[in-house]
């Protein structure tokens, strides 16, 4: 049947006709039919030749999908609708599901709350519409071509179809049971066939389609790729999927990245992102071990070690902490007390995080946890849009990825447990660091004054806080710290008993030979060094001793250098702006500027050279900030632009009264 006859048989039986439908791309439908006008269609089609029909069978289309001709739609991901092509299902076949698919809508409540009685007249009432016509000639009788050769593996895999399971589990089991028969299966057709298929397995293939698919596999098997329909391709991934064709699910996730990563952009820009979807399922579903699950989950996995370095700072450098920053914030890219001090303010930065991380707020909830990212569980189906066979096997409980991400399962669906950024991540990081660059400039008194930005009150405490402990941590560290050499403590011994007995007077020395002498020759083997003094000399020995360590003699001791370095001051820019340091700014932006410290008009100056001012004003901020470190131009409630008032006599210094 072609489309003039199918146009006919619905206006002859039901008295409809097909409407234009719009469509956005050449491979969507162009006509649809409704019951009446204003309803949706229940059969729509692209005109252009093959001619491709979806019909709507609602709780019928799985059983009709498994008749000869007819297969999954065209247009809808909807498994209430099935397709068919108008040159290969027979007429009475097509007269069949439309006269369903008619009568289905109408029961479904589409046409109206009751059920109507339709009178069917045909197109042309008259006489002549039946005329008396010849009996053609009997012919002679042509021979019916032999059928195509069906090669004995595929003819297995057909003949393996199970049409008893049930509709929700007869894709996917046939799939896996054909796909087992036809793994080693190999082909070498000259001709490619063209698919286009939604989901597509083995059983909606025709025979050439099906030996299309296996020669291009069979080279790609070798290495050899060939440029084909994008369903074949994903038949293949379906494959790997359900582990068909490799010998461990080791090998069959190789066989995944390869694909992707050498195959995947040589077709639609969605299959790269199903891939990469479905192998991070392939990890968890068969329990691959980590290094593995370490590629399929690489970009989560550097997300959640931001957060891991944002919630541990005290594990990480200063340098990964600002990095972590950097990549989840703005600001610091344009702060110029950041760039002016960056080593300083990077260890300030973290003395400043730790004092917030510690602090709740009011509710108990956390900073991070209410401004930066909160965890989140979601719900996932094992290879959601995939042809896959599921079959129960040993899951483990949970698996998890890293500290921040932990997977649980049961059964074909499974839970993501991690932190999910919150939707003002970057503007409240942005916030938050703007407050330290401003709260900072204010305690060292550095550079220009900063206007403030609303953060929560306990956060400004902690930064703050974060400052003073900063400051005590300088203190401490140029506090001189004596380190003692025991290497050469007994030097330091004899030298302090040469130095006692050259203060020792005549009558001393003789009474400490006579002691000596008294004590025996046990006494006499000992060092002198070592020797028991009277309890006046002993105490006259150790202020001696101190006295030595306190001085400066070299050899006996060091002081230990400060653990942090100079402060935060010594290269931050300090004082008042300067009007040497003013950008250059261009023609219109030094017009707009001036018309806006002045009070003057800028809106026809704008309007002749085709300018936007919240363009120009923008380029205006850019190039201020690193000299006034905030927006010098903002805009009102109707979206008029103005001074920032804090920032007015800076920027008439700079651009009106230099001379």
């Amino acid at each position: 049947m072609d489309y003039q006859s199918l146009k006919k048989l619905v206006s002859n039986r039901y008295g409809l006709r097909f409407v234009p439908l719009p469509n956005q791309n050449n491979d969507g439908p162009t006509q649809g039919l409704s019951i009446k006008a204003g309803m949706p269609p229940f059969m729509v089609l692209n005109d252009e030749e093959p001619v491709r029909v979806d019909a709507k069978c609602f709780s019928f289309a799985d059983a009709i999908r498994d008749l000869p001709g007819f297969q999954d739609s065209f247009f809808h991901r909807d498994k209430q609708w099935v397709g068919f092509n108008l040159s290969i299902v027979g007429d009475r076949a097509v007269a069949n599901i439309v006269d369903y698919a008619f009568k289905a809508a109408i029961n479904a409540g589409q046409a109206a709350s009751q059920q109507q009685q339709y009178v069917i007249l045909p197109e042309k009432d008259n006489d002549d519409y039946y005329q008396a016509q010849m009996i053609p000639k009997p012919t002679s009788r042509h021979l019916t071509p032999m059928k195509e050769l069906v090669p004995k593996e595929i003819a297995a895999a057909r003949a393996a179809y199970d049409y008893s399971l049930l509709p929700g589990e007869r894709r996917d089991k046939n799939f896996y049971r054909q796909g087992l028969i036809l793994e080693n299966y190999s082909d070498d057709c000259a001709d490619l066939v063209p698919l286009k298929k939604y989901f597509p397995t083995y059983h909606d293939l025709s025979l050439a389609q099906l030996r299309t698919y296996f020669t291009w596999r069979t080279k790609l098997r070798r290495g050899e790729f060939v440029k084909v329909s994008d369903s074949y391709a994903y038949l293949y991934i379906y494959e790997l999927l359900n582990n068909i064709g490799v010998d461990s699910p080791t090998t069959g996730f190789q066989k995944l990245m390869l694909f992707r990563d050498k195959y995947a952009d040589q077709f639609s820009s969605r299959m790269r992102t199903y891939l990469n979807r479905w192998l991070q399922d392939y990890v968890l579903y068969y329990h691959l071990d980590h290094d593995l699950a370490n590629q399929a989950f690489a970009n989560e996995i550097a997300t959640d070690h931001d957060y891991h370095v944002l919630l541990h700072p005290a594990d990480y450098d200063t340098a990964d902490l600002i990095a972590v920053f950097q990549r989840h914030a703005t600001y610091l890219k344009n702060s110029r007390l950041y760039q002016k001090s960056t080593k300083h303010f990077a260890a300030l930065l973290k003395v400043i995080w730790q004092a917030v991380l510690n602090l709740p707020d009011q509710s108990g909830t956390k900073y991070f946890d209410h401004y930066i990212a909160s965890q989140q569980m979601t719900t996932n189906y094992f290879f959601g849009n995939a042809v896959f066979n599921f079959h129960p096997q040993h899951q483990m409980a949970e698996y998890p990825v890293d500290s921040i991400r932990q997977y649980r399962f049961k059964g074909r669906q499974y839970y993501c447990l991690t932190l999910k950024a919150l939707p003002n991540e970057r503007q409240n990081l942005n916030a938050f660091l703007h407050e330290v660059d401003r709260l900072v400039r204010q305690r060292f008194k550095l550079g220009h004054p900063l206007k403030p930005r609303w953060v929560p009150e306990n956060i400004l405490t902690a930064i703050n806080q974060g400052i003073r402990e900063y400051q005590h941590q300088l203190k401490e560290a140029r506090r001189p710290k004596v380190h003692i050499d025991l290497g050469n403590i007994d030097q330091i011994r004899r030298d302090a008993a040469l130095t006692q007995a050259s203060l020792l007077t005549d009558e001393e020395r003789q009474v400490i030979v006579e002691d000596q002498h008294n004590d025996g020759a046990k006494e006499k083997s000992n060092n002198r060094s070592q020797s028991t003094v009277p309890t006046y000399q002993s105490d006259f020995q150790q202020v001696t001793q101190d006295s030595l360590l306190s001085s400066e003699t070299p050899g006996q001791f060091n002081l230990a250098q400060p653990t942090v370095s100079e402060q935060l001051v010594q290269d931050a820019p300090t004082g008042d702006l300067d009007t040497d340091d003013a950008p250059d700014l261009d023609e219109d932006e030094q017009y707009l500027l001036t018309a806006l410290l002045t009070g003057g008009p800028w809106q026809d100056y704008l309007k002749k050279r085709h300018l936007m001012v919240s363009i120009l004003a923008d380029q205006i901020n850019e190039d201020l900030f690193n000299l006034i470190g905030d927006d010098v131009i903002e805009f009102d409630k109707d979206d008029r632009p103005g001074i920032i008032e804090d920032y007015r006599s800076d920027l008439e210094n700079m651009f009106l009264n230099k001379e």
